[in-house]
């Protein structure tokens, strides 16, 4: 059993939900209790943000634990003044605008996939084709070039 190293209480209850979450792939990537790295950053944060934080990791981590870098992101605290719509709802907005009204009943009712980039954030959705209906790929690119009424569409 690996010797306890001088972690925050918070931080122990941090790294056992992740642990029970990651079981083995989390000890065996970074061992069984948090590394330093790890706890400086729960530290650093209240506990609204390490809640925030470890819920951003469940949704967006799900096969494998997050590297140190993906855990420093997540846990960062959310911006204080809202900018508009978050990236989600830019895309949910401009495909409901542009190809709204020729998507099926079962695509507006399906669940859409969401793209994520490389720092796993949302980058784009994909709507799944419907029978003889088209499928549809959509970016937040599309959104930010595109002309108000002009739909870029590619076939899923």
């Amino acid at each position: 059993m690996a010797k306890p190293r001088d972690i925050s209480g918070r931080a122990a209850r941090c790294w056992q939900r992740l642990t029970e979450w990651y079981g083995v792939r989390l000890a065996e990537s970074y061992g069984t209790v948090m590394p330093k790295d790890w706890a400086e950053v729960v530290d650093r944060t209240d506990n609204d943000t390490v809640l925030r934080g470890l819920s951003i990791v469940r949704h967006r981590y799900l096969q494998h634990p997050p590297t140190l870098p993906q855990f420093e992101q997540a846990m960062e605290p959310p911006a204080t003044l809202a900018t508009g719509p978050n990236p989600a709802e830019q895309l949910c907005a401009y495909v409901m605008r542009t190809l709204g009204p020729r998507l099926t009943r079962t695509q507006l009712q399906s669940a859409w996939t969401y793209i994520g980039s490389v720092r796993g954030e949302i980058s784009g959705v994909v709507v799944p084709a419907d029978g003889d209906a088209p499928g549809y790929r959509v970016t937040l690119e599309d959104v930010a070039a595109a002309p108000f009424t002009d739909a870029h569409e590619a076939a899923a």
